[in-house]
This record gives C-alpha cells, structure tokens and sequence, in this order.
C-alpha cells in the first residue's frame, strides 16, 4: 500500500480526513469501526494523523 495515495495534501502525514476520503473514494463508503481502530492504533502519538514512520511500522499489520 501506497502512503501517498491516502497523504491527499502531501504534507507527509494522513489526517483522519484524509484516512475517511480515502475509503469512500476507494469503497463507496467510511472505514469500518475496526478500520478506524487500525487508524487510532497506529497513531502512535495520539495526534490524529499518522506519520510516515507510523505508516511503515504499521504495513505489515495491514491496517488499510
């Protein structure tokens, strides 16, 4: 999975926007209650966003 198919505005983190307009651009719908929570756990800072680092430590987990 791509970072920058879901970093819409390219400033190197995916907001939770972003998270939610990449799952009806790609789905027709939001992100499941388990996809949020894939979202929130990943978000290793509590921010709302996620890191590139973020992203990468996560891939393996498939959380998108």
């Amino acid at each position: 999975k791509d970072f920058s198919k879901l970093d819409i505005n390219k400033d190197r983190r995916i907001s939770l926007n972003e998270f939610n307009d990449y799952y009806f651009a790609k789905k027709g719908r939001g992100p499941s209650n388990d996809e949020w929570m894939k979202f929130h756990f990943a978000d290793k800072e509590n921010d709302g966003f996620i890191t590139i680092s973020e992203f990468d430590t996560f891939m393996n987990k498939d959380f998108i």
